[in-house]
This record gives C-alpha cells, structure tokens and sequence, in this order.
C-alpha cells in the first residue's frame, strides 16, 4: 500500500506500507473462532456456559448455552503453533530476498518494522528482522532496520480471559495484562517502545473496546 506523507520540509512523499497478520497461534489451530459474529460449528464438541465462570451473562435471552470447548480453551496472548512458526520463518525468507534484490527500487525495500505488543505477532516479527539485519550486514547498508511497538496497535478487545462471542462491557472477564517490557525484549532484544513506559503487570490496560 502506498501513502503520501509529509516531510520535515512540509514536502511530500510517497512511502511503501506492508501490512502482514500474524502466522498461526495456537488459538488459530485449535480452532478457536470466538468472533462476536460466528456461529457455532455443530461438528465441535460442546461444552455447557453454566458455571463456566463470571466471564458470561447468565441470562439465556442474551447468550447462547453453549460454548466450543476450543473457546472454552481459548489462550488470552497466545504464542504461535509449530506451522506459525514455519510461517514466520518463510516470510521473513521473502522480505530477505526483497531486500537484497539489486533490481528492487528503494521504494519497495523494508526500511522499519511495526509490530504490536501481542506475543503471536512478536513472534511472528522475529525471524523477519533477524533475517533483514543479516542482508545490512551483508550489504554494508550502513543503518540497520529497527523493529517498534505501540500499544495502541492490537487486536479488537485486547487481551482477556473467556470466550469473545456475546462479550458485553457489563462482563466482569479477568483481566490478563500480556507481556511486560522485559519479556517482549527476550523475543526481541532490540525492540523500541513509542515513548511510552510499559508497566511491569503488563502492556494491556484492560477493559472492553468496542468495534466502532
């Protein structure tokens, strides 16, 4: 995707977006498709909501009875399956090839990586900027390419305990605050924050987004 930016000199110009989604997750293989929308997959054992914890409104006029024992298993900050990891590990083979392509434009080769805090995509980011570290080296490209964070971006919802179908803000979910600084720069040692400080709980602050 191409965008037009501004410059330090009120110029503009053209800049080059990738925009990637995480490799698999362990929720992704265990199936467990909790958006608010979907519906149940009939072929799935299921597993009765009641007493299922505080997570769910027991009203059975707003919910659903039910629950797939993949939502009931649902991780909150899930790392990557063993097919995420060989995901991630392919894709950052193509940006290398990309990036030490002599016959790429400029305006085509990675220069900055942007990842969320959310450990399926920092894992999924890793391969990729160890891979494109190696090509600067290789090339004498005189700046390596630095990886940042931001815990604005992230997936809708954030990160909690429970199943997402029939989530409603009046559900008291627990709350799991993801990863801290420290643990986010052992998968990634030289990842760069945007001028925030993260709490030692954790990055998410919690509470429930709507998709509006």
């Amino acid at each position: 995707i191409f965008f037009n930016i501004p410059t330090a000199n009120n110029n503009m110009r053209s800049a080059c977006f990738y925009l990637l989604r995480h490799a698999e997750s362990n929720n992704n293989k265990r199936s467990a498709d909790d958006r608010r929308d979907s519906q149940e997959n009939n072929e799935q054992e299921m597993m009765p909501s009641a007493g299922s914890g505080n997570f769910l409104d027991k009203d059975p006029k707003e919910i659903s009875n039910t629950l797939t024992r993949a939502q009931i298993l649902r991780e909150p900050d899930p790392t990557l399956s063993e097919t995420g990891f060989r995901q991630a590990v392919h894709t950052a083979k193509y940006f290398k090839r990309v990036l030490q392509d002599q016959n790429m434009p400029d305006k085509f080769k990675p220069g900055r990586l942007v990842t969320s805090m959310m450990t399926r995509t920092l894992h999924t980011s890793k391969p990729l900027i160890v891979k494109l570290n190696i090509v600067c080296k290789k090339l004498r490209i005189s700046n390596e390419i630095s990886i940042y964070t931001n815990s604005n971006l992230h997936e809708e919802g954030g990160i909690f305990k429970g199943p997402r179908r029939n989530r409603k803000p009046e559900h008291e979910y627990t709350i799991d605050h993801g990863l801290n600084a420290t643990a986010m720069r052992k998968i990634i040692p030289g990842l760069k924050f945007a001028q925030e400080e993260i709490p030692e709980s954790g990055w998410w602050r919690g509470g429930l987004e709507s998709s509006e």
